[in-house]
């Protein structure tokens, strides 16, 4: 976050707050019943420190240089004011970072764009890939915990699910949450869960609880995007529809089937919106299809999407523009909770996949 006097610090000295230091420990606990093996920090303070609480009394800490957040050159230590003064470009660095905007094609830093003095998102791929192939290499058959930033992350996403680079803003990252994949020796495999112990409410995406401050003025994000909530039936089912009591719904969709119309059903007791059945979404080749007319005709709302996995990986890949045959490197999991916000096509960005699964029901493969 900013400093007091609004600076953005990365590589000058940004240390946890107090506020950090409790995530890092929420974090921590979320990993109470999992093996790991090994935690592997950035060498950042911030990320050291975190690294620090999350292996306590689980694993010795290592730190790969590699992993430090994008480098941002001159910008570093620069105010949100002092980067609409030199160049409005790099302003989706902050403005999504720090100040509830939703990450678009149109507001985000392209991929191929570096912060004068410092990296681009492609630069900081090509720094990152070497250390996550010899930490596959090294680790195959091992659970390890890295440690590491949001740009950072987001690069190593693309990896994973063979995503094009230039989508990078596609995966949304937070502080302080557990995201798990399955890579082989390449750095490439399934991205099982994304931002998994994120709460609803504070994936703001420009929508809900947004920050009104600078970026977020005269921002069309609410109304031209739509809020999607996809949910897999699956054990728990009502506590997934219980999580979205008081949020306004434009509509509910369910895939046919009677585990999507019970789970409906709980959703409707949840929402007080009567879910309708769209035979398109239980098939996958439709699915992505129905999800965008779906979103063109809800922009500015909210809207819930009830499918079996296969169809719902679809559904997934076609959000953050995946490849073609992309749905297996995003496997959707039973009882599990995405949450997206599109544009009327159906593209957008992906804040949460699998949530609300605990890190040890999570199998690889």
């Amino acid at each position: 976050m900013p400093d007091p006097e609004g600076r953005i610090l990365n590589y000058s000295g940004a240390r946890l707050t107090a506020r950090g230091r409790e995530q890092a420990r929420r974090m921590a606990a979320v990993l109470d019943r999992v093996h790991v093996d090994a935690v592997v920090s950035s060498d950042l303070e911030r990320a050291q420190e975190t690294a620090r609480i999350v292996a306590a009394g689980r694993a010795p800490v290592l730190t790969d240089p590699r992993l430090r957040e994008i480098d941002l050159g001159g910008y570093d230590g620069m105010t949100f004011a002092e980067v609409a003064e030199v160049d409005t470009r790099f302003l989706p660095w902050p403005g999504v970072a720090f100040y509830g905007r939703l990450a678009r094609a149109g507001y985000h830093v392209p991929s191929d764009l570096a912060f004068p003095g410092g990296e681009s998102v492609e630069t900081l791929h090509r720094r990152l890939l070497p250390g996550l192939v010899e930490l596959a290499a090294a680790r195959g058959g091992q659970t390890v915990a890295v440690v590491s930033h949001g740009y950072a992350i987001q690069a190593l996403l693309c990896q994973v699910t063979a995503c094009d680079l230039a989508n990078y803003y596609r995966f949304m990252y937070a502080n302080a949450v557990t995201t798990i994949v399955d890579v082989d020796e390449s750095g490439t495999g399934e991205l099982l869960v994304h931002n998994g112990n994120q709460e609803l409410e504070r994936a703001t995406a420009g929508r809900l609880g947004v920050d009104e401050g600078p970026g977020t003025a005269r921002s069309d994000d609410r109304e031209a995007t739509c809020r999607v909530v996809m949910l897999c039936p699956g054990d728990g089912g009502d506590g997934l529809a219980a999580g979205l009591r008081g949020v306004p719904m434009t509509a509910v969709r369910l895939a046919p089937g009677a585990a999507s119309r019970d789970l409906g059903g709980a959703v409707e007791a949840a929402t007080g919106v009567a879910p309708l059945v769209d035979p398109g979404l239980g098939d996958g080749d439709a699915a992505p299809g129905r999800l965008a007319a779906l979103a063109a005709a809800s922009r500015g709302g909210a809207v819930v999407v009830v499918a079996e996995p296969p169809a719902m990986s679809r559904l997934g890949a076609h959000v953050v523009a995946l490849p073609p045959g992309g749905a297996a490197r995003l496997p959707a999991l039973a009882g599990g909770l995405g949450l997206a916000e599109v544009e009327a096509d159906g593209r957008g960005v992906l804040h949460i996949w699998n949530g609300r699964i605990a890190p040890e029901h999570v199998r690889p493969g």
